[in-house]
């Protein structure tokens, strides 16, 4: 394969500032508003960021000759609650910020979808650091702690380094000292998928876990669990069948370099915390053979150091009991589970509840807790646990949503629709309203009764109210939603009520912002075929 260079990643700033222009009317009301958005819901540290809009970052950036540090995404998100929880929050954050211009841009704030769109940032929290001028220089990880947060940002500061010329380096066989840091450290699952294919970064992954220096053991294993997590997640790509007998043959190899010691473990934590069905599955398909328990034994083992390791976070301690949940999973897919292993979770839920102190970690950790104890068969733990948590947070829609979830698990239709509603009813933001209502869309659609239509009907007129009165309410993450409603309205489109309201809406969509209008048009045109 001929290797090229990868062109560095250019933002069609101008293009996006007139995206995000507003109308006369509401660049009136948004002046009245910047001041009070400025400490958004769940911001850490209000004053280390930038006070203003992102166009005007942009402008700070260029008038100041710095970097732009750009956080994307949500109040309620528990990953999101993690970095903030672990880094955001920090003193050595907030000095290290003065190097940048640090913009936190929420997913509920105005136009915040047309700039995640065009920063092609779709999942949260995504983290970029760009130059004045939009070029991308970096993706960041989302899971790293302290420490490997300004690890990973120091040879950006130093040496002006990015991502694409570092990964082209490596492709070359010519990545420097800094490049292996910048490298490990990049959120490599959220790379536009254009521009690197899963060819490619399996190649590059290979050749990462292979050539970095035994020297960076913490590295080394970040580039193995990537590499590993690659080749599971593309087990039937025919394109990469060769890379894959490859990788499979070596294993060995590269599990050794993720379980070599308790620095490199801690390295690929994420990994073991949460990819030891589906790495097991690739290598050696059942669960049975010497093979397969080495690699179990080994995995749990590393999961326990991962667990008794006081320097993770609360949520990082508990997700490590998630392989052992796993395992049993995949060896016993319809069988009891173990008492100790049930015990045990419980304990580690219970002491997780106990050690989130913070509103950040609560927010990390409760929906997981809650979800392993699901796991483990504790429907009622579990439920106590988000009901007890809803009553308190400032985000309860989001612990509704995992009650309805809880409930659907069980079959109980009526109280998963309670909750879900509870959950649409209670939300707060722009998107945030959006994705709610859909998710209720989505489990309502699945249900058939008398009552339903009309139910199906307030939901939609619900959802079309919002995202047709947003500018970007057919952007980003809220063209995602618009999707999943085209898909749960399938049995009703030919209906004539459903049809008129859908032509009551499609003359809404002029309104919106050119990217919005464009995919709000193209919504409604799918719905008549």
């Amino acid at each position: 394969m001929k290797l090229t260079q990868i062109a560095p990643i250019i933002l069609p700033i101008g293009l996006l500032f007139n995206a995000c222009a507003t109308t006369p009317k509401a660049d009136s009301e948004g002046k009245d508003k910047e001041k009070k958005e400025h400490v958004l819901q769940g911001q850490p540290q209000p004053d280390v960021w930038f006070q203003g809009r992102p166009e005007q970052a942009f402008a700070q950036a260029k008038a100041d000759n710095k970097l732009l540090f750009v956080y994307w995404g949500a109040a309620w998100c528990p990953p999101c609650n993690e970095l903030k929880s672990e880094v955001f929050s920090k003193p050595r954050f907030a000095e290290l910020m003065k190097n940048f211009i640090p913009v936190y841009l929420d997913g509920d704030t105005d136009q915040a979808q047309v700039w995640g769109e065009r920063l092609s940032a779709s999942g949260y929290p995504t983290v970029l650091v760009l130059t004045p001028d939009g070029r991308e220089l970096y993706r960041l990880s989302t899971s790293l702690n302290e420490d490997e947060f300004h690890a990973a940002v120091q040879p950006v500061l130093k040496n002006n380094q990015n991502f694409a010329e570092a990964f082209s380096r490596l492709e070359n066989r010519d990545a420097k000292d800094d490049d292996w840091k910048v490298l490990a450290y990049t959120s490599w699952d959220q790379l536009p998928e254009g521009r690197y294919t899963v060819d490619r970064l399996v190649n590059a992954a290979k050749r990462a876990a292979d050539k970095c220096p035994a020297t960076m053991p913490k590295e080394k294993a970040i580039f193995a669990a990537n590499l590993l997590n690659l080749a599971a997640l593309n087990k039937d790509n025919k394109e990469s069948a060769n890379s894959l007998a490859d990788i499979k043959m070596e294993a060995k190899r590269y599990l050794d370099a993720i379980f070599a010691s308790k620095e490199s473990v801690q390295g690929a934590r994420g990994f073991i915390n949460y990819n030891a069905k589906q790495t097991a599955v690739f290598l050696y398909g059942k669960p049975a053979g010497k093979g397969y328990e080495d690699l179990k034994k080994r995995w749990l083992k590393a999961a326990g150091d991962i667990a008794a390791n006081p320097a993770n976070s609360v949520d990082t301690r508990l997700a490590a009991w998630n392989p052992a949940i796993e395992f049993h999973k995949l060896e016993a897919p319809n069988g009891p589970v173990p008492a100790k292993l049930k015990a045990d979770v419980q304990a580690a839920a219970t002491q997780a509840d106990k050690n989130a102190g913070t509103a950040f970690e609560r927010h990390a950790v409760i929906s997981s807790a809650a979800y392993m104890l699901r796991q483990v068969g504790d429907f009622s733990g579990a439920r106590q646990l988000l009901e007890t948590e809803a009553a308190k947070t400032d985000t309860p829609w989001y612990y509704y949503s995992s009650l309805a979830s809880l409930e659907q698990e069980l079959k109980n239709e009526k109280a998963a629709q309670t909750w879900a509603a509870k959950a649409r009813e209670s939300v707060v933001g722009r998107a945030s309203k959006i994705q709610w209502i859909t998710s209720d869309i989505v489990l309502n659609a699945k249900i058939k009764n008398a009552d339903q239509k009309a139910y199906m009907l307030n939901l939609t007129r619900e959802y079309y109210d919002v995202a047709t009165s947003l500018n970007d309410g057919f952007s980003g993450r809220n063209w995602a939603r618009a999707k999943k409603v085209s898909e749960s309205l399938k049995d009703w489109q030919k209906d004539p009520a459903f049809t008129a309201l859908f032509s009551s809406y499609e003359a809404k969509c002029s309104g919106l912002e050119k990217e919005s209008q464009k995919n709000c048009q193209q919504h409604f045109a799918g719905l008549k075929n």
